[in-house]
């Protein structure tokens, strides 16, 4: 993926689970993230909290390293 502004946000690995349609008991997602100036790097952590921001399944939850 080629990045003009200079951010790329990339989904390395997920780990979790034992098959399709289960809840985990848990999940971690491994992110890359390259970015070229910090004003990016502050828009990337902005982007990440509101991903982060709320659960769509009742009584999980996550946490953002």
């Amino acid at each position: 993926m080629i990045s003009t502004r200079g951010k790329l946000i990339n989904c390395g690995a997920i780990d979790g689970g034992i098959g399709e349609n289960t809840i985990p008991g848990e999940c971690t997602l491994r992110i890359g993230v390259r970015y070229r100036t910090e004003s990016l790097a502050q828009e990337i952590k902005e982007n990440l909290k509101e991903a982060t921001a709320s659960q769509t399944v009742p009584d999980t939850w996550r946490i953002l390293i």
